[in-house]
């Protein structure tokens, strides 16, 4: 769908024109709905993902029949070209009005309520006829009324998400006064002098005291526990016990939030008696990602164990037809486990880097036989593709703002050989190992388990594109730059599909990152690394 794909690139460019056009910083200071609006695209990405969400779970099997139908109306809407002018047209008309906004000084933003008024009228015109390019308009409507309990399920959702991130920042000091009690408490235990200022919330020994914010009180651990269970529930749904799966959700919210106390009270720890830059750099957050996928998969565990949770008389269902998931997934569930707890002993300079090079190899090396089976062959178009993802990925990094690295004078300590050693590792890391354990997830496994369970016999060429959008809006999130990370996910899919191999998906992201990798070296631009 050469269209389709067409119309996808027009709203990323234009996501990212408007991404690098307006100093979100100075608008959030200003006064007045139309500055706010402009200022509110991680509010709003948190409600438009959360919808999106809701509605592809809440499909579920419908998926495949929504995605074919809609493939055959998008192929038979002979006008989209009228429509994809008029978004155009509104799109440009829009960005001239919020250009001309956000030039104005701070305190008079607020005062263009009526040129906000037709610029979010034009941006509403823009979103709709982007819509009736990609399909007719009937389709919609028949669309949004045969699903009209999932579209209102997932508005519920989004409502939800909103409300959450409000009502949040309201209850964050009862529940920010509790969790300092309980680190003072437990600190209590180990150190006879502590210093605990319960007004400002500063607390630890005389040799090491920290703040305890707002956003460490524990909510947002919390926040990320419920969205889990909800989703735990909905999938396992034939399996759990209601009420009494129910359960899970106080036995999970307590549970987050006592970790998040003994992360917090284990980081005094660590930075009185080992570093304080590890504790504030390193360990501040990466124990509590850690905490968290415990927790959360601890609680995922004992709901599909104990008979109290889970129906008894499915424990000897018949269990699907076995598939290689194993060989796909660990690798990158390993390397992601050793990001975290490397990065917690970290004070920024990620100087255990081949142990997590090493640690994946090993385990890839214990699936070789899976992997041999894949066909391997080297393909120039899969190599254009890396060279152009690499184009844009620096042109979206060049003009964005970035920290200088740490990495060079963090290598000036070490003797020549060590710093030959640690480089050797980080292009062995990027180019060989990170390729390939992110391709068998993402590329080999997710791409393919979103059309079935037995994906292993799903064709490359035969993935569905909204397979191919959800994968890759996945794989950008994970890279942190999700506009750039998206791109590269998409691309890195289109080379899986146009010949059926993994293997061009993995040369495509081995030749941007060894590329990458060229340009750190050769440029002293490290922070790219």
């Amino acid at each position: 769908m050469p269209r389709f794909a067409f119309l996808l690139l027009i709203l990323f460019l234009e996501t990212v024109a408007l991404r690098l056009s307006f100093d979100v910083q100075v608008l959030e200071r200003a006064t007045g709905w139309w500055s706010g609006l402009l200022a509110g695209p991680s509010g709003t990405a948190r409600v438009v993902i959360a919808f999106l969400a809701a509605v592809l779970v809440l499909s579920g099997s419908r998926l495949g029949i929504l995605a074919r139908e809609f493939r055959a109306q998008s192929d038979g809407n002979r006008h989209w070209w009228h429509w994809f002018a008029v978004h155009v047209v509104s799109f440009l008309a829009t960005f001239a009005i919020a250009t001309h906004v956000a030039s104005r000084p701070v305190e008079k933003m607020g005062a263009e309520g009526a040129l906000g008024a037709a610029g979010a009228f034009l941006a509403a015109i823009a979103l709709v006829s982007w819509l009736a390019a990609l399909a007719p308009w009937g389709y919609w409507f028949r669309l949004i009324r045969a699903e009209r309990f999932v579209v209102l399920a997932g508005v519920a959702v989004a409502a939800a998400a909103w409300s959450l991130g409000e009502w949040t920042q309201d209850t964050a000091t009862p529940l920010n006064e509790w969790t300092f009690s309980l680190v003072e408490w437990i600190l209590r235990l180990v150190y006879p002098d502590v210093i605990a200022n319960s007004e400002e919330k500063i607390i630890g020994p005389p040799e090491f005291t920290i703040s305890i914010s707002a956003a460490c009180s524990g909510y947002e651990g919390i926040g990320l526990i419920c969205v889990f269970l909800a989703a735990f529930f909905w999938t396992f749904r034939e399996r759990l016990r209601f009420p009494q799966a129910w359960l899970l959700w106080p036995i999970g919210i307590v549970a987050i939030w006592l970790c998040n106390s003994v992360r917090i009270a284990a980081l005094v720890m660590v930075g009185t008696h080992y570093s304080r830059g590890i504790a504030i750099r390193g360990f501040h957050s990466q124990a509590g990602w850690l905490l968290f996928n415990l927790v959360a998969l601890g609680l995922m565990a004992v709901a599909l164990k104990v008979p109290f949770f889970v129906k008894r008389e499915l424990a000897d269902a018949p269990r699907l037809k076995s598939t290689p998931v194993a060989a796909y997934l660990i690798p990158l569930l390993v390397l992601v486990a050793m990001n975290m707890l490397v990065a917690a002993f970290s004070d920024g300079f990620d100087w255990l880097y081949p142990l997590k090079v090493i640690v994946t190899v090993v385990v890839l090396w214990q699936f070789r036989a899976v992997y041999k089976s894949l066909d391997w062959s080297w393909s120039w178009g899969a190599a254009i593709n890396g060279v152009l993802v690499f184009a844009v990925w620096m042109a979206l990094a060049l003009i964005e703002d970035h920290e200088d690295s740490e990495i060079p004078l963090a290598l000036q300590d070490y003797s020549r050989i060590g710093a030959l050693a640690w480089v050797t590792f980080r292009i062995i890391g990027s180019v060989l190992t990170v390729p390939l354990v992110e391709e068998l997830a993402f590329r080999g496994y997710l791409l393919r388990r979103f059309v079935t369970a037995d994906f292993d016999e799903v064709a490359y060429e035969r993935t569905p594109l909204w397979a191919v959008l959800i994968s890759s809006l996945l794989f950008g999130l994970m890279h942190g730059r999700w506009l750039a990370g998206t791109f590269a996910g998409l691309a890195y899919a289109f080379a899986v599909r146009r010949r059926g191999k993994l293997c061009d998906a993995v040369v495509a992201h081995a030749v941007t990152n060894a590329l990458i990798a060229g340009d750190v070296l050769l440029t002293d631009a490290w922070w790219l690394w």
